[in-house]
């Protein structure tokens, strides 16, 4: 399956993780920079992700939503990075922000305190 396949039919799936995201956020402008893969790579080897893990995650095995308070900050902390990795921040990748946030019960207002 594509990577294009995949998000036009699994965007509504309960089974993100947290590097389907990364991916979700680093293409929402349309582009997919350097910096932005750099970035993730970065997060993946923080988070100890490998990169067999990486690819299982876009075929949707081993899944894991974050579940704690702490779990959903950090995890929405990555996005946020991502978003910025390349230095612009589109209105697309501020909607998929936003999504991704309700996905998951994170509420952005909390990041604004």
């Amino acid at each position: 399956m594509s990577i294009v396949h995949w998000f036009t039919n699994d965007l509504n799936s309960k089974d993100r993780v947290l590097t389907r995201d990364l991916i979700s956020m680093a293409i929402a402008d349309g582009e997919f920079t350097e910096e932005e893969r750099l970035e993730i790579l970065r997060i993946c080897h923080e988070q100890g992700i490998s990169e067999k893990e990486l690819l299982d995650s876009l075929r949707g095995e081993n899944i894991h939503i974050p579940g704690t308070q702490e779990e959903k900050y950090n995890y929405m902390a990555h996005l946020i990075g991502v978003m910025n990795a390349d230095g612009v921040c589109s209105p697309l990748e501020i909607h998929t922000l936003e999504v991704l946030a309700k996905r998951i019960g994170f509420n952005l207002k909390e990041i604004q305190k």
